[in-house]
Parts: C-alpha cells; sequence; structure tokens
C-alpha cells in the first residue's frame, strides 16, 4: 500500500475538481428526486380518482387479476437456467432492470438463442405489466417498453399481459398502490427467501371502475410518463457522466485549470412572456389565448362583475377560467395549487373535479404544456401560445 502512487495535483486544482463533483452529484440526485416524485404524483391521483383499493370507499367492483389476463394467454415467470452471458444473444430483462426501464436494453444480460427458444412462453411483446417476485424486489413493477419486444424474462420476473379494453397502466399503478404492495408482503412464501408464486399473483384483488374514468386517468398517465422517460434517459446519461468524472478525477485526468466561472451570470434571467404586454388592472393583456369577440364582450361583463367590490365573486365559467384565469391572470409558469387558489378566489361554485378535468384536456389538446420543476419539485403548466 505504501508503495501505491496517487495523483496530487496542486490545491487550487483539487478545489475546483471537488466542486464540478458536487455539482454532478447534486444533478444526478435531483434527477433521482425528479422521477420519485413523479411516481408520487401518479400515486396520487391515482388514489384521488379511484380510492385505496384495500378499502375500496368508492364501492367499485372487485375482480382477482387473474381474471384479467387476456384469453390466449397465462401469467408466467421466464427463464430459469439463462446460462452465462451470451454477447450476440437475446436480452434477458431481470430484476434490476424493472425500476428503472431502459428502452435501448444497451446493459441487459444476454443469453443463449437456443435457451430463449426452449422459454418462448415468457418472450416480450411490448406492453406487458411486468412484477418482481423474489426478494426485496417482490412488487417493484413496470410496463415493457416496445423496444423490449423479443425479449425474455428472468425466473425472478412475472409476465402479466391483460385483455384488450383493460388499460396496462391502470393495472400498474393499482399494482404499486401501497394497498397492493401490503397484499404481496402478506401472500409471499419464504423458502430461502422471500417469493411471490403465480396462484397468489392470480388472487391479487383489483379495483375495476367505469371505464371512462379509468381511460381519464390513462391520458394523465401518459402525459406525465411521456416526461417521465425523457428524465430516466438524462438521469442514465447523468449517472455514466457522474462516473465518467469521478474516474478521470481519481486518475488525475480531470484537469480544470482553463474553467473559468462567471460568478455573476444569472440564469434565472427571464425574457418578457409573449403573451403579456402590457398591465391592465389585475389583467395582462391580450393574454395567451384571444376570446371570440361574442365570448370576449361576455367576459367583460363578468370583469365588470368582479370589479364591483371587495368579496365578489362570479359563477363558474369555462370561458373565464381559460381566457383570463390561465390566459391572463397567472403568471407561468404555475402550479396547479395556483391554479385552484385563482378559480376559488373568483369564481363561486367552482369544482375541483372541473378544473382538474379541464387542466388535461387542455394538456392533451396541446394549449397547455407542464414540465417539472427540478428547483421546487413540483409540476408546473404554462401557456402555449
Amino acid at each position: 500500500m505504501e508503495k501505491i502512487e496517487i495523483p496530487l495535483p496542486p490545491l487550487d486544482e483539487q478545489r475546483r475538481i471537488a466542486a464540478v463533483l458536487d455539482k454532478a452529484d447534486a444533478l444526478r440526485r435531483q434527477r433521482q428526486e425528479s422521477l420519485q416524485l413523479t411516481e408520487k404524483l401518479l400515486q396520487s391521483v391515482f388514489e384521488e380518482m379511484f380510492g385505496n383499493p384495500r378499502e375500496n370507499p368508492k364501492n367499485w367492483d372487485i375482480v382477482p387479476l387473474g381474471e384479467l389476463v387476456a384469453d390466449d394467454d397465462a401469467i408466467n415467470y421466464g427463464v430459469v437456467q439463462p446460462g452465462k452471458d451470451f454477447p450476440s444473444g437475446v436480452p434477458m430483462i431481470r430484476l434490476g432492470d424493472l425500476a428503472n426501464p431502459d428502452p435501448t436494453m444497451l446493459n441487459v444480460k444476454r443469453i443463449d438463442p437456443t435457451i430463449d427458444a426452449s422459454c418462448a412462453r415468457s418472450r416480450l411483446a411490448g406492453g406487458e405489466v411486468l412484477v418482481g417476485c423474489v426478494g426485496h424486489t417482490i412488487g417493484v413493477a413496470c410496463i415493457a417498453p416496445a423496444e423490449w419486444a423479443g425479449a425474455n424474462i428472468a425466473r425472478a420476473v412475472a409476465r402479466i399481459r391483460v385483455k384488450p379494453g383493460i388499460p396496462a397502466e391502470f393495472i400498474l399503478q393499482q399494482i404499486r398502490t401501497p394497498a397492493i404492495q401490503h397484499f404481496f408482503r402478506g401472500e409471499r412464501r419464504i423458502v430461502g427467501q422471500p417469493t411471490l408464486n403465480i396462484k397468489q399473483i392470480k388472487e391479487t384483488p383489483i379495483l375495476l371502475p367505469p371505464h371512462k374514468l379509468c381511460d381519464q386517468f390513462v391520458k394523465f398517465y401518459r402525459l406525465t410518463v411521456d416526461g417521465h422517460s425523457d428524465k430516466q434517459k438524462s438521469t442514465t446519461l447523468v449517472e455514466a457522466l457522474f462516473a465518467a468524472i469521478q474516474q478521470r478525477a481519481f486518475r488525475g485526468e480531470l484537469d480544470l485549470s482553463r474553467l473559468q466561472i462567471d460568478p455573476h451570470f444569472d440564469l434565472t434571467t427571464k425574457a418578457p412572456l409573449p403573451g403579456h404586454r402590457y398591465r391592465d388592472g389585475i389583467y395582462n393583456r391580450p393574454g395567451f389565448f384571444i376570446a371570440p369577440p361574442e365570448i370576449e364582450a361576455e367576459l367583460q361583463e363578468l370583469e365588470t362583475k368582479l370589479d364591483s367590490g371587495p368579496g365578489d365573486s362570479i359563477p363558474w365559467s369555462e370561458d373565464y377560467f381559460k381566457y383570463r384565469t390561465l390566459s391572463q391572470l397567472l403568471i407561468p409558469p404555475f402550479t396547479f395549487k395556483n391554479i385552484w387558489d385563482r378559480v376559488v378566489y373568483d369564481m363561486e361554485e367552482a369544482e375541483y373535479k372541473n378544473v382538474r378535468d379541464k387542466i388535461f384536456e387542455y394538456v392533451e389538446s396541446g394549449i397547455l404544456e407542464q414540465a417539472f420543476d427540478e428547483a421546487n419539485k413540483e409540476i408546473v403548466f404554462r401557456p402555449k401560445s
């Protein structure tokens, strides 16, 4: 040990390296937290719409998961004896691949095609729900990306292809609820290490609300996960970058002597908002969305009612919500809480569900954009002008 030589750059260089590593590590952790918060958002929306599956406060129908499996398929495990890694072989999805599914499959194990052929029944087509069944990963679940078509799965993973008309996203999110995770923990068998068998998975109680409500959730899920997938890809790149910087730093190959950072550079400076050209009382005119003339006349009458005095409000108006609340009153980016607070301040008898559904509708149609605010760890919206 005494003979090992360790590169020791000048103290100023060490400080620069430490600063870069600190920033890279902070970015890495923020990305991870962002992914976790997205999952918490999905879980919160699921339980708000459907309730706790264990308590079923809305009295939905409950069916065993096995009854929702496609008629020409069955829940099954994957390859029992995968053998040694076969570099040019068939990708095999293992437990560690479920938490953050990587569509590229760059780092997955590959198996001999003859072994894959002997386990064709567990081969993926893309879109299946995959559930971890062994050890501390029991209950970890994901939907197989389309890019995983043709890959196989390990023995510790269960594959579930649901019937047409049953959204895989709805089943996945229900499996991820604390109620179903608690069910899995209660049903597991401990023989050497905890396991969850096919019979127990088939018996998992699943809420079955009306299709229309499930479809509303799936729309929100897909809008949210589109951004989530981008975050997963960037997180993978950040992890690789952080590892590369660490390795180069410890090998003495990271030269930052010419790196100069302007301490006065302000990343928070923002350009003027394109939809807000001048201030007219509480309104920013002309706004991001321009109302048709006949609607604009009605909106100006509503403005007059709101200006009558303290405490005045108007009835719920979808037009006012779109062309005033979102377009002229709120300064982007704004959160759902900002939206709701403004709505209840201006409009009486406003219903949370109506406001929420309108936001989903506007995001889906493209007139609102949603993003994740890394600094405040929350979903934000902005009009698409």
